[in-house]
């Protein structure tokens, strides 16, 4: 198929317009994430260690980056130390193979050197500092 020279201006004109929306939008996902990580970072860091708590940070932009492209589902961040050796643990309870009465069941950790952040909770009280 051949296309005169008028239409394909037209066509790149409407191309660079859905190409800038999607930059724009990709810019602006791209404050609130790590708006969030820096964040949590900071709230992580009055609970471990400093680079314990970059680490969970870090980690845990993919997990928001999910929250803002699909939907916000519970999520648990367990930070575990034994010994001085920290380990990271996420938990997801997604809302299509749980309901909320196996989620509450489901709340408690047991272990005594332990920390859990809802990242769902922290995610939802966050990212309304951002949008207005």
């Amino acid at each position: 198929m051949l296309m005169n020279h008028k239409n394909s201006k037209k066509f790149v004109k409407e191309n660079s317009k859905l190409l800038n929306n999607i930059s724009k939008q990709n810019n602006r996902n791209d404050f609130l994430l790590d708006n969030l990580i820096s964040n949590l970072y900071l709230h992580l860091c009055n609970l471990v260690p400093e680079k314990i708590a970059f680490s969970a940070a870090i980690n845990s932009r993919d997990t928001f980056k999910y929250f803002l492209e699909y939907s916000v589902e519970n999520t648990k961040l367990v930070l575990n130390c034994n010994n001085n050796n920290w380990s990271l643990c996420y938990k997801v309870y997604p809302s299509y193979l749980y309901d909320q009465d196996k989620y509450k069941d489901n709340a408690n950790i047991s272990h005594v050197d332990s920390i859990v952040v809802y990242l769902n909770d922290f995610f939802t009280k966050n990212a309304k500092k951002y949008y207005h």
